[in-house]
């Protein structure tokens, strides 16, 4: 079942960091000298600041979490981007994966969207999203990425949906 979340009040915080436990050991990484536990709680307290600071406060942004049986599988953000919205961060929880968990949430954020054109940027190793987004309908439309914060990367590549 498909939850949206449009504010910091409303998003079950600890629930999605289950999710995003693999994504906050590698963040974690920032903090070398510390223990796992601590690295993984920097993490979670970097994306919380992220989500409350700056997330949040741009019109349109939503949160969209996929739940099997109440219990949250699968997330991933929208925001506005360009000449239409930008999909980031989708995951699943690492014990959830495998069964289409990110192919369903995908799917019921396409038909929740307006007509318009979705983005995402993939990160050229990551195949598995790579093969979630072509099951879906993107198509590979540039090498490279202009990210949110206006940088390039030509670590992504950028896909497009058009709805």
């Amino acid at each position: 079942m498909l939850r949206v979340i449009r504010s910091m009040a409303e998003l079950p915080f600890g629930k999605l960091m289950e999710i995003y436990v693999q994504s906050n050991r590698e963040l974690g990484q920032k903090w070398p000298r510390e223990s796992e536990t601590r690295r993984i709680a920097l993490a979670e307290q970097e994306v919380y600041a992220y989500l409350r600071q700056c997330f949040f406060t741009r019109p349109g942004s939503r949160y969209f979490i996929w739940e099997e049986q109440g219990k949250p599988v699968s997330a991933l953000r929208c925001e506005s981007y360009a000449d239409g919205v930008l999909l980031t961060g989708l995951e699943t929880a690492p014990d959830q994966r495998g069964k289409g968990y990110a192919t369903a949430l995908l799917k019921a954020v396409l038909l929740h969207l307006e007509p318009e054109k979705v983005y995402v940027h993939i990160h050229r190793e990551n195949r598995s999203s790579q093969a979630v987004h072509l099951r879906c309908g993107f198509e590979k439309i540039k090498t490279g990425a202009r990210l949110l914060d206006g940088s390039y990367s030509g670590a992504y590549d950028t896909y497009l949906i058009k709805l």
